[in-house]
C-alpha cells in the first residue's frame, strides 16, 4: 500500500474521531463561564416522557426524587439571602432559544449536572461533571430543586445546600473500558433529612429490553422523571456502560438510572444532540428519534457497580455500600430492595420539620391540609377542599386558617393576584401581598431587586462582591456582561448579552478577565486538559480549525519526505 495513502487514511480516520469528540465535548448553553463538564446529551425517543415530580404517578420515583436526587451547580450560580437559596439563570425558552410550542419554556434554569445520594454523605454522578479535586471545591450540591405543584417551586434553604468535602472516586476513560463516574463526599451528612437510594452494586449486566427510569435536571430545569426507557445495549463482557432510550438532555449528566426494583444501576454519561434549528425558522426544537432506537443510537449509562467497586477497593468503610447487608440491620445495603428487604428498604414519606398533622397527609394531593404548622404543598391548588379549617375559612400563606383576605383598596395589580396562594410574591402593587410570606418567585420587581415586607421593590441586599471595581449597578444587571471589574459578573453566563470592558477581539473569561478570542491563542493554564473531561464550555476546537491543522500536517509531511511526490 502506498505510504502516503495509508497515512492519509489514518489522518482522515483520526480527523473523524476528533470531530466526534469535539461534538461530544461541546455544549454551548452556558456561554463564557464553563459549568461542570457535560457531554452532549440526548434526544427524545418516541414520546417525550419527562414529567414533573408532583405529576408523576409512581410514588416511589417521587420519593427518590424528593429524598435522594441532587442538582449540581457552580457556586456562582447560587444566591443566598438569609437562609433562603435560589439559583441564577433565565428560562429554558430563553437559554435554548426554543420555539413557542416546546415543553417547559418558562421553567427556570440554573444547574449543570445531576447526582444521587448513595450514602449518608456520598453523591454518585458522572466523572465529567467533576474533573478533579479543584473543580469539586467549586461545586454546590442542592436538594429539593423541584416543582411541588404547578408553578410552585419547593422552598430551598441552606439546609438543602452542600459543598464538596473531597473527591473520592473519579474515572473518565475512552479506551478499553469506557468509564465515566465520580463519587463525592459532601461537607456533612445529608441524612436523616435525606435518604440514600439503594444501589445495584453487583457487577452484573442489565438485560436488553429491561425497563429503566431516569431522574434529573435536563438543561438545568427543576427535577423531571422519565420512566419510559428501555435498555438497548448491555456490554456484558465489560460491564462498563449500557445504552437505553431515555429522554435526557444536557444537565442530565450524572442522573441516576433506576431498574424496575428502584435500584440505581447507572448514571447518565453521554448521548445525542438535544435541539436543532426548526426548518425555515429562527428557533430551536427538540430532536426526536424513533422509539426503536438501535443498539448504538441510545443514551450511554455508566454502570454504578464499577464506581462502587472502585470506592470499596480503595478502602472506604461503608456498611451500606461495601459490606454484605442483612435484613433488619437498619441499612438498605447493596443489592437489597423493597421487595427483598422491606424492613430496611421501605422508606416513610417524612414531612418537613414543624409539620404537626399525620405525616401521610403532607403533600398527599387529595386536600389542602391547614393548621398543620407548615404549608401543605397541596394548598397551591384552589380547587382542592380545605381540611382543618372552618367553613368559609381559607388556608392563609402562613399555614393558618382565617377569613379569605379582601383585596385592599390600595392594591393596583390584578385582583386575582392578591393572596392567590400561587407561590408568587406580587410586588410594587400598592400593598403587601400575603403570598410573599411563602413565595418562591417575585413578580413586579426589576432585575437586581427584591420585595421588601412593605410591598415595595428595593435593591438586592447581596450587592456586588467586595472586590468589584466597576459601578455597583453594573453587577448582575441583566443587560451587559461587565468584564475586567475585579470579580466575575453573573451576566456573563448569558452568551447573548454584549460584553463591556473588553476589546472587540476579546471575550470574557470565567474569572472575570478579558482573554483573546483568537482560537490559536494559548488558553489560560486552568483551561488546559486532554479533553478527557470534555468540559461543556463551548470551547472545543472549531471544526474548521481541526481541518486546517490536518491540512497543514499533510502538507508538512509531503514536504519532509523527498521522493514520495
Amino acid at each position: 500500500m502506498n505510504h502516503r495513502t495509508s497515512t492519509t487514511r489514518r489522518t482522515v480516520i483520526a480527523l473523524a474521531l476528533l470531530t466526534l469528540m469535539t461534538a461530544a465535548c461541546h455544549d454551548g448553553e452556558h456561554g463564557p463561564q464553563p459549568p461542570p463538564a457535560t457531554l452532549t446529551l440526548p434526544v427524545v425517543y418516541g414520546n417525550d416522557d419527562r414529567t414533573d415530580y408532583f405529576a408523576h404517578p409512581d410514588e416511589e420515583l417521587r420519593r427518590i426524587t424528593r429524598t435522594a436526587t441532587v442538582a449540581i451547580t457552580s457556586a456562582t450560580q447560587v444566591r443566598i439571602e438569609g437562609d433562603v437559596v435560589s439559583l441564577r439563570g433565565g428560562s429554558l425558552g430563553q437559554t435554548q432559544q426554543l420555539c413557542d410550542d416546546q415543553r417547559f419554556l418558562d421553567h427556570p434554569t440554573g444547574t449543570d449536572c445531576s447526582g444521587i445520594l448513595i450514602d449518608d454523605d456520598l453523591v454518585l454522578t458522572a466523572g465529567h461533571c467533576v474533573a478533579d479535586e479543584n473543580a469539586c471545591r467549586s461545586l454546590r450540591f442542592l436538594f429539593n430543586y423541584r416543582f411541588e405543584a404547578p408553578g410552585r417551586l419547593a422552598a430551598m434553604t441552606t439546609d438543602d445546600l452542600f459543598r464538596c468535602e473531597r473527591l473520592l472516586v473519579q474515572r473518565l476513560t475512552f479506551s478499553n473500558d469506557i468509564l465515566d463516574f465520580a463519587i463525592v463526599q459532601l461537607d456533612r451528612p445529608a441524612s436523616p433529612r435525606y435518604t440514600p437510594a439503594p444501589v445495584h452494586a453487583s457487577p452484573v449486566a442489565v438485560q436488553a429490553a429491561d425497563p429503566v427510569s431516569i431522574i434529573g435536571f435536563p438543561n438545568g430545569i427543576p427535577a423531571k422523571i422519565d420512566s419510559g426507557g428501555r435498555v438497548t445495549r448491555t456490554r456484558p463482557d465489560r460491564i462498563d456502560f449500557f445504552e437505553a432510550t431515555l429522554d435526557a438532555f444536557g444537565g442530565n449528566s450524572g442522573s441516576p438510572v433506576l431498574d424496575a426494583d428502584y435500584r440505581v444501576v447507572g448514571v447518565l454519561a453521554r448521548g445525542q444532540a438535544d435541539y436543532r434549528r426548526r426548518l425555515g425558522e429562527t428557533c430551536n426544537e427538540v430532536v426526536r428519534l424513533a422509539d426503536r432506537a438501535t443498539s448504538r443510537g441510545a443514551e450511554g449509562v455508566s454502570y454504578a457497580a464499577r464506581a462502587i467497586e472502585r470506592l470499596c477497593d480503595e478502602g472506604w468503610n461503608s456498611p451500606r455500600l461495601c459490606q454484605e447487608a442483612s435484613c433488619g440491620d437498619g441499612i438498605c445495603g447493596r443489592d437489597q430492595t423493597a421487595s427483598t428487604c422491606p424492613e430496611d428498604c421501605v422508606f416513610p414519606d417524612v414531612p418537613p420539620e414543624g409539620w404537626t398533622c399525620e405525616p401521610a397527609l403532607y403533600g398527599r394531593g387529595n386536600a389542602c391540609h391547614c393548621n398543620c404548622g407548615v404549608w401543605d404543598p397541596a394548598c397551591v391548588d384552589p380547587l382542592l377542599p380545605v381540611e382543618g379549617c372552618n367553613e368559609n375559612e381559607a388556608c392563609l400563606p402562613d399555614a393558618t386558617c382565617g377569613p379569605p383576605p379582601d383585596v385592599p383598596p390600595a392594591w393596583s395589580c390584578s385582583p386575582e393576584h392578591f393572596a392567590a396562594g400561587d407561590g408568587i410574591c406580587d410586588c410594587a402593587c400598592g400593598a403587601p401581598d400575603p403570598d410573599c410570606l411563602n413565595a418562591t418567585e417575585t413578580r413586579g420587581c426589576p432585575h437586581g431587586s427584591r420585595c421588601a415586607p412593605d410591598g415595595i421593590c428595593i435593591p438586592d441586599s447581596a450587592g456586588p462582591p467586595e472586590d468589584w471595581t466597576c459601578e455597583p449597578t453594573d453587577h448582575d444587571n441583566g443587560r451587559t456582561c461587565n468584564c475586567n471589574c475585579g470579580a466575575p459578573d453573573p451576566d456573563c453566563d448569558n452568551p447573548d448579552l454584549p460584553i463591556e470592558g473588553c476589546e472587540d477581539d476579546e471575550i470574557c473569561h470565567r474569572d472575570g478577565t478579558c482573554i483573546p478570542a483568537d482560537p490559536w491563542a494559548d488558553p489560560p493554564p486552568e483551561e488546559v486538559d486532554d479533553c478527557d473531561g470534555c468540559h461543556a464550555t463551548g470551547n472545543a476546537m472549531p471544526l474548521w480549525t481541526l481541518l486546517l491543522v490536518v491540512l497543514l500536517m499533510l502538507r508538512r509531511r509531503s514536504g519532509l519526505q523527498p521522493g514520495t511526490g
